[in-house]
């Protein structure tokens, strides 16, 4: 069977997208990802859900977190990952660079070895389309790096293309 390699074509995609500038239907309607409400309009969780806002052009948003999992099923145990960091640089053009670093993963089971270890890092950019009155949209593109430890980690190249939809 033959494979297909996704990375040219993603690549061509984000490329093409990241050139199309955004598309406003109306010019009077502020922009939903600025002023006095722009910072929890770009928030979102890392690694569960993303916001269709991009970080505004020179400008960088942190996030981190901690997450605690009561495991179910033979045995139980926890799992514990942190710093669940993504980093979001504005770019030009409604663009963004978005980084997930590696987070540091404990899963521990009552009578089994603790399994530790990193998971991959991933990379991407994210294109602000445009908005209405109620709807903003925006894509993005997302490379998992072969990188991580053997149990959380990636062996190989992930890609992932998104579509965002937010409606206020």
């Amino acid at each position: 069977m033959n494979k297909i390699n996704f990375f040219p074509i993603t690549a061509l995609l984000a490329t093409l997208i990241m050139s199309i500038q955004a598309v406003r239907a109306d010019d009077a309607v502020q922009n939903p990802c600025t002023g006095p409400s722009a910072l929890l309009a770009l928030l979102d969780r890392p690694t569960v859900s993303d916001s269709a806002c991009v970080v505004q052009y020179g400008q960088a948003v942190l996030e981190a977190g901690y997450q605690h999992a009561n495991l179910t099923g033979t045995g139980g145990g926890t799992a514990d990952n942190f710093p669940e960091a993504e980093l979001r640089f504005g770019m030009p053009g409604h663009n963004e660079f978005v980084l997930l670093p590696p987070n540091d993963n404990l899963q521990q089971v009552p009578g089994s070895p603790h399994l530790q270890g990193f998971s991959a890092t991933t990379v991407g950019i994210k294109h602000e389309l445009g908005y209405t009155k109620h709807w903003l949209g925006a894509v993005e593109s997302l490379f998992t790096l072969p990188s991580g430890s053997p149990a959380f980690g990636s062996r190989g190249t992930g890609v992932a293309f998104n579509g965002i939809v937010d409606y206020a």
